[in-house]
């Protein structure tokens, strides 16, 4: 089927609000709940409207209908709340479009800042200060100055064409790992920070089964290898030195702690108990014996050049900065 098989539909939007309606729903969007509390009433409304607006300073937008049930409350309040929803929260989107008197009556949630009420388990959590409310013809047009933020990592769940949906990556670009290291293969003009991506890609995929082994993750091999090369340090320190996010860190602690592998030292800093000390010489011989092996098509030449090649690259491009 090419464009020109498809019916096209047009028309004046105050001829058919319907269609107009429709023609807008083929745009897909994330869903949200937005919440707040005014005068002792909470509210809870599921919006499509929401869109992000300046950095700086924060501010987000948002727009609710003149003839919701909520309008007053939402109106009236000084601050309010946006749950992004994940994949898996399809009845927190329902509960929320409902016409419940109590919409909060079967949903998960907590107090946020200023005693807003927020719901468990979003993606993304956005804590608002009312900036600005401007007229938006049957609707009105809130804006927030976001106060906090949270996020984790999560699928979204997305809403299109009337439907609720998630996200696939576009059948096009989907390319297994196994061709991509076989179209890197294939490729001379490849530039360098493209090879060494690969190369750290396929060498740390083959030593899974080393780690696996041994019941850990690669998370939790950056965080023992970096207590065994530096000691006792703070999970600030380990995030940045192990070159994880903040929140795999913590996860990362967390397992090692409860394997008692590691123990914490007072000051938010961890060390290696000896469980952990044992671990890491079994983790360094698998290291070993893993070069070993990739090594073995070098000659001793070729290894030690490749080593010094990838310490100039460092020592030369490495910014503490960054």
């Amino acid at each position: 089927m090419t464009v020109s098989d498809v019916a096209e539909i047009s028309g004046d939007p105050r001829d058919d609000t319907r269609a107009f309606r429709r023609a807008l729903g083929q745009f897909a969007t994330g869903v949200t709940v937005v919440t707040t509390e005014s005068d002792g009433r909470m509210a809870g409304v599921t919006a499509n409207s929401f869109s992000s607006l300046s950095l700086d300073p924060p501010l987000i937008l948002w727009s609710i209908a003149r003839t919701s049930r909520s309008f007053s409350i939402f109106e009236s309040a000084s601050h309010f709340a946006v749950s992004i929803l994940g994949a898996n929260q399809l009845e927190v989107s329902q509960a929320f479009a409902s016409s419940s008197e109590n919409k909060f009556e079967n949903v998960a949630w907590r107090r946020g800042l200023n005693g807003v009420p927020l719901v468990e388990g979003a993606i993304s959590t956005l804590e608002c200060a009312t900036d600005r409310i401007y007229d938006g013809g049957d609707h009105i047009i809130m804006v927030g100055r976001v106060e906090r933020y949270s996020y984790t990592d999560g699928d979204a769940l997305l809403y299109v064409q009337g439907r609720y949906g998630v996200a696939d990556e576009h059948p096009l670009l989907k390319v297994s790992p196994a061709q991509q290291v076989e179209q890197v293969v294939e490729r001379e003009d490849l530039p360098l920070p493209t090879l060494l991506y690969f190369a750290h890609h396929v060498l740390s995929a083959q030593f899974e089964t080393y780690r696996a082994q041994h019941g850990i993750t690669l998370a939790e091999s950056r965080v023992i290898y970096t207590l065994e090369t530096e000691g006792p340090i703070s999970q600030a320190c380990l995030t940045e030195r192990s070159h994880l996010v903040e929140r795999a860190t913590r996860e990362a602690l967390d397992i090692l702690l409860s394997k008692g592998l590691i123990v914490e030292v007072g000051n938010d800093s961890y060390a290696l108990s000896e469980a952990g000390n044992e671990v890491a010489k079994q983790l360094n011989h698998a290291r070993r014996e893993f070069e070993r092996k990739i090594t073995a098509g070098m000659s001793r030449a070729d290894e030690r050049k490749v080593k010094e090649i990838l310490h100039k690259l460092i020592r030369e491009n490495y910014d503490p900065a960054n």
